[in-house]
């Protein structure tokens, strides 16, 4: 038929039949348009640097910054895996969608477990030789230690106001100390999972022993490696559930490289007490009274009588919502907060910051009830990490002196030393530092390397120690 040729009727009204259906075929594509209007729009702005956020107020943290451009880095790779990090950390309207995110997790409601991060990638741990830790005297039972009730919290003073430069020449990058590569959400609580690092693990036990050797004619050395509350708080069940390393044989592995450095067991007697008030919920440190457990089996360990808690005065600091909580945002954490205690050992007690002879004094203790609820432990404790804090016990006259190597677990901690020497002087390892100055600066008597189990198979504090244990 010639295309001019008139159509039929029949034509025609077949013609007629088949347009509605051209046009329904359209319409079902259109649906699709507004999904890639908003894929596109998202993937120009996500490329619009200055809408790009720089700080976490929900984390309270520095976002990742935009990598610099070098040749050996695109050539490694490490640039693309930089970008890639600046990219999904410091997209736009990051709080909202982090927020929107939480919000969805609710709606779905309380699993029973929920994982963050990644798998949790572990070696064997070899079977260890016969010294593992040193013995240390058992406690007689289970018992619960006797808490005294909480004080008046003292009257708050103006703190004097350190000058800016007063952790000078630090330049310490919070963020990596703080990373959890995988945790696991349990209603209103988390807990860290735990793989074991087995050339880390003896890189630790053999750098605290050279420690030891190096200072073998001029002080004891310690090692006290914290377990976290998953290993220390959770039945043996649910942890094995969880498909963790063992942590009292992780520590122990470490502990075996040890001879003239002494390990500290503070794994059996925090598993004891498993069900008190030991770690947070929210956070990953353990409480005041946690450390109070662990200082205990340092203090058997290393001659003392340890300060009972009954000697100490309790303070109540309120609401505490950590690092768990800000990270993951969830709402059963913050419907339920962890609560901040303090225990101050009786005494003269004096703290320095940078030092006595710097000339900034501060309060042993600080009212930390007015501060944010996500700030309660930070201030409670040495008002924060900080290179170098002094304290002193007037009561104690003679010239005896403690030198603390820590990460943030010793804040608490170090408030019990006082009872046993004149003065302790604590450091903060991730500052990096020069154990002999410190030493012989000082006049060290014993010397207590304190890190978390995390921080003591972590790449960041070995290279640290090896730096600065000379």
């Amino acid at each position: 038929m010639d295309d001019k040729t008139p159509l039929t009727t029949e034509e025609n009204a077949e013609s007629r039949r088949s347009r509605p259906r051209r046009r329904k075929l359209q319409r079902k594509k259109r649906p699709y348009l507004p999904f890639l209007l908003v894929l596109a729009a998202l993937s120009i702005t996500a490329f619009i640097i200055p809408l790009r956020p720089n700080y976490s107020e929900s984390e309270k943290r520095e976002l990742a910054t935009f990598p610099p451009l070098t040749l050996e880095a695109l050539r490694s790779g490490q640039w693309m895996r930089d970008f890639e990090n600046w990219f999904t950390d410091t997209f736009p309207a990051r709080e909202d969608w982090v927020s929107l995110g939480a919000r969805i997790d609710d709606l779905h409601g309380v699993s029973s477990v929920t994982v963050q991060g990644a798998p949790i990638v572990a070696d064997e741990i070899p079977d260890l030789p016969a010294k593992t830790a040193a013995p240390v005297e058992e406690l007689p039972a289970a018992t619960p230690a006797p808490v005294p009730t909480p004080a008046p919290l003292p009257e708050s003073e103006p703190l004097p106001t350190p000058p800016p430069d007063l952790d000078a020449g630090a330049d310490v990058d919070w963020e990596k100390f703080s990373r959890f590569d995988a945790v696991a959400l349990v209603g209103d609580a988390a807990y860290e999972l735990y793989g074991f690092v087995e050339a880390n693990a003896a890189a630790y036990g053999k750098l605290i022993e050279k420690a030891a050797t190096l200072l073998e004619d001029r002080c004891r050395v310690f090692s006290l490696v914290a377990p976290n509350a998953t290993g220390a708080t959770l039945s043996a069940e649910d942890y094995n559930q969880l498909g963790c390393s063992s942590q009292q044989d992780g520590i122990a592995y470490t502990y075996s490289f040890m001879d003239k450095a002494t390990g500290v067991d503070s794994y059996t007697a925090l598993r004891r007490h498993n069900s008190e008030y030991i770690y947070f919920r929210t956070d990953h440190h353990w409480s005041a009274l946690g450390a109070w457990y662990a200082y205990e089996q340092w203090a058997l360990a290393a001659g003392f009588e340890p300060v009972s808690l009954s000697e100490c005065t309790t303070y109540d600091m309120g609401d505490f919502l950590g690092s768990y909580s800000r990270n993951y945002q969830v709402k059963a954490m913050e419907q339920n907060p962890d609560r901040v205690h303090a225990y101050i050992p009786p005494g003269d007690l004096h703290m320095y910051l940078n030092g006595k002879d710097s000339g900034y004094e501060f309060p042993i203790i600080t009212d930390a009830s007015w501060y944010g609820i996500d700030s309660k432990y930070v201030a409670a404790f040495l008002y924060g990490d900080r290179y170098l804090t002094e304290l002193v016990n007037n009561d104690i006259e003679d010239d005896s002196a403690c030198l603390l190597i820590k990460d943030s677990y010793g804040n608490p901690f170090s408030l019990y030393l006082t009872q046993h020497y004149n003065r302790v002087i604590v450091i903060d390892c991730r500052f990096g530092f020069c154990l002999s100055q410190l030493v012989n600066a000082y006049g060290i008597d014993d010397v207590i390397f304190l890190n978390g189990l995390t921080l003591s198979q972590s790449n960041d504090v070995i290279g640290l120690y090896k730096r600065s244990i000379n």
